[in-house]
């Protein structure tokens, strides 16, 4: 057992177990047959010949028997020993998983210290702190029962599907699924797993009214409660903010808060918590439609004045007035929505074709090629892989962090990723709250 492997000692443990329990039958066999044999020898007045051969197979069995007890001792002794060792590496293995983990979370604060790091999020982040289901999963969120908690994507679209399902199944070919079946069974490949092919239908059918409308009432007019994601993102943007004031480096930028969320969560508790925040967000209608718009600074949410769309990539600045001399990331945190309000099919067909992403500052265009830390952003729907291959086109992934519970083999190739390091499972309201005492107890 000298120097084994991890496997090496599981598959040793593996053959000890199955040669113990084969030796346990061998004895309870042998047992039973002794115990038969004189019992004859005990009922009955046998031959002389006969009495002598049951008493020498007797005394085989039990010679057999004793050897076989024997090798059971020794088996349990090798088996004690085996499971020390699986313990000792085990623990060895959560020393090294910590340092490793320990060593992940210092870059990542360098990067943060540096102003390089960027925080990426998906409706994922909706699932983290929820009360648990019967089949511990996340409880599922509906309207219905005033969740106070916001929806993921998916949860939008199934509840979107069901409200208008009987229009909407007929739209779809070779589908067996009832968009107003009640199971969350809903496999991947099903299209009302996807917003845009469902609000698309709602647009089409109904018309833009109604599908606006339906989800006005999901966002615009319902204020959710924030998870641990929003409020240790917010605190380590306060401490990264206060940090940078404190020892006068104005080279270092605020951190910035990249988001594909619809609802308004993150910006509310950044109110709540009463650190301004500057706010970027994609124009969907009317007649600047297809630009983003600035909203600097905010103290509340919704803001109070109105943005201004952003002329050109050689932004920096806002226009002549209050905050003229306001540049972005040097005096707060940004929030940059990149898909506000777009919802449809066709909306991101739109996004695509305009380019928007050459729309954004140049200023915040430079960080996408920094470190970036995806927080509940799995690449299982259209919108996510659009969203990926249109600002980040050519962009190399060495310094990308991909926080999620888990991810499987087909979605880990979507992502590209060459060093399986940049995976880390854990749910992202675990990892920003490791990530947020980590930072406060080094610095």
């Amino acid at each position: 057992m000298k120097n084994l492997e991890p496997l090496e000692v599981e598959k040793s443990k593996n053959d000890l177990v199955f040669k113990l329990k084969d030796c346990e039958k061998i004895i309870f066999t042998l047992e039973s047959a002794i115990k038969v044999h004189e019992m004859e020898l005990a009922g009955i007045l046998p031959s002389n010949e006969y009495k002598i051969h049951l008493e020498f197979v007797v005394e085989t069995k039990k010679s057999e028997l004793e050897n076989r007890k024997n090798e059971k001792s020794q088996l349990e002794s090798d088996l004690r020993n085996l499971e020390e060792e699986i313990l000792k590496i085990n623990e060895e293995e959560k020393l090294n998983s910590k340092k490793l983990m320990e060593e992940e979370y210092q870059q990542i604060v360098e990067s943060l210290k540096k102003g390089e790091l960027v925080f990426f999020l998906g409706s994922d982040i909706n699932l983290c702190d929820r009360p648990l289901a019967k089949n511990g999963e996340p409880k599922t969120w509906h309207p219905d029962d005033q969740s106070k908690y916001p929806p993921t994507d998916f949860e939008i679209a199934q509840f979107l599907a069901r409200k208008y399902g009987s229009s909407l199944k007929e739209l779809i070919e070779g589908e067996s699924v009832c968009p107003n079946c009640n199971s969350t069974g809903v496999p991947d490949q099903c299209p009302f797993k996807n917003l845009q092919f469902v609000s698309q239908c709602i647009h089409d059918i109904f018309g833009e009214y109604n599908l606006y409308n339906e989800l006005i009432q999901l966002f615009k007019n319902h204020v959710y409660a924030s998870n641990q994601v929003h409020q240790n993102l917010i605190e380590i943007c306060k401490f990264i903010t206060n940090y940078n004031l404190e020892i006068r480096d104005t080279t270092v930028d605020c951190p910035l808060i990249i988001s594909t969320i619809y609802d308004s969560t993150l910006e509310q508790e950044f109110s709540r918590q009463g650190q301004r925040f500057d706010l970027i967000s994609y124009i969907e209608k009317g007649k600047e439609r297809g630009k983003y718009q600035h909203h600097t600074p905010c103290e509340k949410y919704p803001p109070e004045e109105k943005g201004f769309p952003i002329p050109n990539q050689n932004y920096r600045k806002a226009p002549e007035g209050l905050y003229h001399k306001h540049v972005l990331l040097k005096e707060h945190p940004l929030i940059l929505k990149l898909c506000n309000g777009v919802f449809t099919e066709d909306q991101f067909e739109q996004l695509i074709f305009e380019r928007v992403s050459d729309q954004l500052p140049n200023r915040v265009r430079m960080k996408l090629s920094n470190n970036i830390l995806f927080l509940g952003y799995p690449l299982k729907t259209r919108k996510s892989l659009t969203i990926l291959n249109l600002f980040f086109k050519g962009i190399q992934r060495n310094k990308w962090r991909v926080i999620q519970q888990a991810c499987d083999k087909g979605e880990q190739k979507k992502w590209s990723l060459e060093d399986q390091s940049s995976f880390i499972f854990k749910s992202p309201s675990e990892f920003i709250v490791q990530l947020k005492q980590y930072l406060v107890n080094k610095y």
